[in-house]
């Protein structure tokens, strides 16, 4: 299984429309990404509840699309900052992982992506 992207719930759940999962990968991605920002603005002010809301938020979208490494790289992020040891660059791996989903979203759209 890919852990980038796992699209078997997905498609289960919205009965392989790709159309439909194409929708909710597009609004995920966005969500991501507002949210990686506000996760570094959090960390740049030393606000560790801040990065503790925005990896939850990450954790949870990713979780529900089969994103799994960006959610475990998420909710790694959500304990480190709960415990106020979250550093820069647990932000930062995160970051390379939303970036290696989006990469894998924007196969999938394109129709180049291999079935997982």
């Amino acid at each position: 299984m890919d852990d980038t992207l796992a699209l078997a719930r997905l498609r289960e759940i919205f009965d392989d429309d790709r159309e439909s999962i194409v929708e909710i990968l597009r609004e995920c991605v966005g969500y991501v990404r507002r949210s990686l920002g506000d996760l570094d603005e959090a960390l740049a002010r030393g606000d560790a509840a801040g990065v503790a809301r925005a990896a939850h938020g990450i954790k949870g979208s990713c979780g529900n699309v089969g994103a799994i490494a960006c959610e475990r790289a998420a909710s790694a992020l959500e304990i480190a900052s709960r415990n106020a040891t979250a550093t820069s660059a647990d932000a930062t791996r995160l970051g390379g992982l939303v970036d290696a989903f989006e990469a894998a979203v924007t196969r999938y759209v394109n129709g180049t992506a291999a079935s997982t």
